[in-house]
């Protein structure tokens, strides 16, 4: 601890050059390992200094302290760190603000760092409304000024559907994971899913964007949360949004199906290419299937995937699939699709209460199955 105090007279705008650069190099080395990052959250005076130094006029000074933020919120220690009500209720919100308007900045160098700790520090689901609040400038928890939510959200798909939005080459993938981290806050899905403004239709095509799998992770996963909201599942699979070919593309491979079962699928999985392949990461082909799971929730539409034979894909699927998570995705969507309404035995899946005790057996198997090598 003595060590980093040491750092601390160095790490300001005003130290001399070379030994600002030295300091912050040490630093940005010392969150590469565990321990510097833990030892980083205990020393609140060297998180504020870094954060003012992410203004810093050196470029290199700049980048280094805002990649040394992106290391130590990349732990929820260190996202709660920086979040700490020890800095204040203005410090916060002041470094919060300055990660989304150095991300949104077209011009901006360090769009790309300040968005890996925004998607770092929106990640743990309990921060995230309030990261939400800190950037609208709203200090009630949990509540929002709407207009400012979904003029900041207007901001964000700008720069997630612009092919050159930064004039300074940053990719600004990571925009994906953020919209992803954000959809688990209601007024952000009702922006997503707001009929009017159709901007699901803008991230549907992100599905199979094939240039960053962090961008298309990010996307699936909002698309994702957003099917939790079962009040949207019939605007989903209607002829407005028609999500399902989207959600079951990446899914599928080059098997060659009989006439009948392709005639039933959507059209744009009909007589696939011999060289189609599937979704590379597990954790996204792993959140196509929970999406469509949750859109399984209710009977009509559970029919709706039989008559469009959802089944075969995921058949096929099953048997190409490595993955144990994936794998059991699979097979808990799988056994809704092929199972009777009868052995079901409920319209709406989510009315049901489970007991605890079959929720604990539930829980065993499935860890059983992972486990299963």
């Amino acid at each position: 601890m003595d060590s980093l105090d040491e750092f601390l007279q160095f790490l300001t705008p005003d130290t001399r050059l070379d030994l600002k650069v030295f300091a912050v190099e040490q630093v940005l080395g010392m969150t590469a390992k565990e321990e510097g990052r833990a030892l980083m959250c205990k020393n609140l005076k060297i998180l504020q200094h870094l954060i003012k130094l992410c203004d810093d006029k050196v470029p290199g000074v700049a980048r280094d302290s805002c990649l040394a933020l992106v290391n130590i919120s990349g732990d929820e220690e260190g996202a709660l760190a920086l979040l700490s009500e020890e800095h204040g209720n203005t410090e916060s919100q002041g470094f919060v603000r300055q990660m989304i308007d150095l991300a949104l900045d077209p011009q901006s160098p360090l769009a790309d760092p300040a968005l890996m700790v925004l998607s770092n520090i929106t990640r743990p689901s309990q921060l995230t409304s309030q990261i939400l609040s800190l950037i609208v400038g709203d200090d009630r928890k949990d509540s929002y000024d709407e207009k400012k939510v979904y003029e900041l959200l207007e901001r964000i798909m700008s720069a997630l559907t612009s092919t050159k939005y930064n004039s300074l080459g940053a990719n600004l993938h990571y925009l994906g994971p953020l919209l992803s981290n954000l959809s688990q806050v209601p007024v952000v899905r009702r922006f997503i899913l707001d009929h009017e403004r159709k901007v699901i239709h803008r991230l549907i095509p992100f599905t199979e964007f094939k240039d960053s799998l962090v961008r298309r992770g990010g996307v699936v996963g909002c698309l994702r949360n957003c099917c939790f909201d079962m009040d949207e599942h019939s605007w989903l699979l209607g002829p407005d949004v028609d999500i399902l070919p989207h959600l079951l593309l990446p899914l599928a491979g080059p098997e060659e199906f009989d006439d009948e079962d392709n005639s039933k699928l959507p059209v744009d999985l009909q007589w696939l290419p011999e060289d189609k392949k599937r979704e590379s990461d597990p954790d996204i082909r792993r959140m196509l299937l929970e999406a469509l799971e949750q859109l399984c929730a209710t009977k009509i539409h559970r029919e709706y995937m039989r008559e469009h034979n959802v089944y075969i894909i995921l058949r096929e699927l099953h048997k190409w699939e490595k993955d144990r998570q994936v794998l059991l995705a699979c097979e808990n969507l799988v056994d809704l699709l092929i199972r009777k309404e009868e052995e079901i035995g409920e319209d709406n899946l989510r009315s049901v209460e489970v007991p605890e005790d079959l929720v604990s057996k539930f829980e065993k198997m499935d860890k059983d199955f992972l486990e299963d090598n």
